[in-house]
């Protein structure tokens, strides 16, 4: 009987947790299907059946302890690309009255060292599809985003030095660097049909609201099979859920469609973006966006974007309304070069 009720979980867990609710909370139809199987289970027993200790050697864990450390570095990125060809998981946003918001698609592929990552988002009235791009097929490594329909305000451009490119993609899967300050603490370990649960609450220094997340882990790898964050106000209100359902090794199907409602148009504007100009390690990246793109630059330093040649006057806007545009950005380990 009680393999039978495991094997749900196993059969849920092979599917990549696709839809999978509150561990917590079973809806009407799990805790039907789970009456059913113990029923079946109570006449499997009242007729004899295979030896309990036989049921459960599968599901055994003998190791269950998994610090949250353990947890953050077995799915960094970085680590993932070496045993995986990529990453895919469904986001699925909700209200606290379990209303569903937001979904959104992402996967992060691992090509010969570098990374891509796309990511498709419907819901709250609108949609937003981007890809990031570490130097991908000759283009230079930036996330192309837009939101459809189209127009001149609808497309974006963000550029990252490449040197920090894989620690801020990093950043978007499993990483406990965060911009406010935060503290999660492991309140829970217990095992539930072959996996491991963590349960752990998360606090911020600048804000009253927190959130408690539950994963699901692989025994042995720590690998990720399902995480679901919910979020309180400081009484403890529920705010929201959030719940991933990742995918290993899918093959990458997208058409880089980001990217091209970005690149691509006959009205087009030059961008050239010089990091460390005049040193050893000059980079130059070179874009052709339509005009009236949104650029940004991102970096983990602080940093000054000015334009060509003058880096007295800072530029806060980038603008792509001409034929060609030159961009410097400084980086804060750097002095500028006297004009």
């Amino acid at each position: 009987m009680k393999k039978k009720l495991l094997m749900i979980w196993m059969i849920v867990a092979a599917a990549g947790l696709s839809g999978c609710g509150s561990a917590n909370e079973p809806d009407a139809q799990t805790q039907e299907a789970a009456q059913e199987t113990v029923t079946a289970g109570e006449q499997t027993e009242s007729t004899g059946g295979t030896d309990e200790a036989d049921e459960y050697a599968d599901f055994y864990i003998a190791d269950p302890d998994v610090s949250l450390e353990e947890l953050y570095a077995a799915n960094d990125l970085r680590k993932l690309a070496k045993d995986h060809q990529s990453l895919s998981y469904t986001l699925e946003s909700y209200d606290a009255q379990e209303h569903l918001e937001s979904t959104v698609k992402g996967q992060f592929t691992f090509r010969d060292g570098r990374l891509l990552f796309d990511s498709e988002m419907t819901g709250l009235e609108e949609s937003l599809s981007y890809i990031t791009c570490d130097e991908l097929d000759g283009v230079t490594g930036a996330e192309y985003s837009y939101y459809p329909p189209d127009s001149d305000s609808s497309c974006y451009l963000t550029i990252y030095p490449a040197d920090e490119y894989a620690d801020i993609m990093a950043g978007r899967w499993m990483s406990n660097e965060k911009g406010l300050e935060r503290k999660e603490e492991l309140f829970d370990t217990s095992t539930q049909d072959g996996a491991i649960l963590l349960q752990s609450r998360t606090t911020f220094t600048d804000i009253a609201e927190y959130y408690e997340t539950l994963y699901y882990v692989q025994p042995e790898t720590n690998l990720l099979l399902y995480k679901e964050d919910v979020w309180y106000t400081s009484e403890g209100e529920k705010l929201s859920v959030d719940r991933y359902s990742p995918v290993y090794d899918e093959p990458y199907e997208d058409e880089n469609t980001a990217m091209k409602m970005v690149t691509d148009g006959d009205d087009l504007c030059h961008l050239t973006v010089v990091l460390k100009a005049g040193e050893q390690e000059e980079k130059v990246s070179e874009y052709d966006v339509r005009k009236g793109t949104m650029i940004f630059f991102e970096s983990r330093k602080p940093y000054t974007v000015s334009s060509s040649g003058d880096m007295i006057v800072e530029i806060s806007e980038i603008s792509t309304n001409e034929d060609e545009v030159t961009i410097r950005a400084t980086l804060e380990d750097e002095a500028p070069d006297e004009e």
